[in-house]
């Protein structure tokens, strides 16, 4: 509990718990703007849930990189580590303490905005409430382990964040390709998919439209996927870190 308090007090005095929150605020004013613009004219109070769903996981992604990146690879660059395993503090209690200081910064308000999105919206279909809500802070724990995978193997800031981009473009073609199992914060992700075609039944997916899937094996893939890949992310952020300390 001390490590983090710590942490959370790293990321104020450097200003990343503002900058995260401030962020945050905006995309939440991007996805009402979107709604208004695309879906205002629908009679479906979810889509509001949709399309914030969308411009957090999204943008999340794209303008949060840099920030979550930095928390991890930035202590590499200047010997933090180091330090904290002089004190007796392994690297697996600061990864911990760093991983659990930014959903501290994330998940409050992101939560927040949907449980006021959806009484404001006089939405009563919970289960759709629930699985946006689910979903969306899933694919911020896959954003989070990736970015701590991506430190872990370049250790630099500039160049994770880099590579954080193009895998993401990527990923997108992957999607496209092989029924949205990749990056799930992606807009051609299964997730993304699903989400739409439980509102809208014509939803169009390049590969996902020419196979029959049960909208039940796509609820399971929808919530599998990011969880199988936040687990391989996390495995191999400390079995790489592992390896280079023997």
């Amino acid at each position: 509990m001390k490590l983090l308090k710590f942490e959370l007090k790293r990321m104020i005095r450097s200003r990343v718990l503002q900058l995260s929150i401030t962020l945050l605020m905006l995309i939440g004013v991007l996805g009402v703007i979107l709604y208004n613009i695309y879906y205002a004219d629908i009679d479906d109070s979810r889509y509001l849930l949709l399309s914030l769903y969308n411009s957090f996981t999204q943008f999340i992604y794209l303008v949060l990189a840099f920030v979550f990146v930095s928390v991890f690879c930035k202590d590499f660059q200047n010997g933090v580590y180091a330090w904290y395993e002089q004190l007796g503090v392994s690297y697996s209690k600061v990864t911990i303490a760093k991983f659990i200081s930014i959903l501290v910064a994330v998940f409050p308000l992101l939560n927040i905005v949907f449980i006021i999105a959806n009484l404001l919206s006089g939405n009563h279909d919970m289960n759709y409430f629930m699985l946006t809500v689910f979903c969306v802070n899933l694919n911020i724990i896959y954003i989070i382990a990736l970015a701590l995978f991506l430190s872990v193997v370049f250790k630099k800031i500039i160049v994770s964040t880099l590579v954080m981009y193009g895998l993401y473009i990527f990923f997108n073609g992957l999607n496209l390709w092989l029924f949205g199992l990749f990056n799930p914060t992606d807009s051609n992700s299964l997730s993304s998919y699903y989400l739409g075609k439980l509102l809208n039944p014509s939803q169009v997916h390049y590969s996902l439209n020419k196979v029959d899937i049960s909208n039940s094996l796509l609820c399971f893939g929808t919530i599998a996927i990011p969880l199988v890949w936040i687990f391989v992310l996390i495995v191999s952020s400390t079995l790489i870190q592992k390896y280079r300390r023997r």
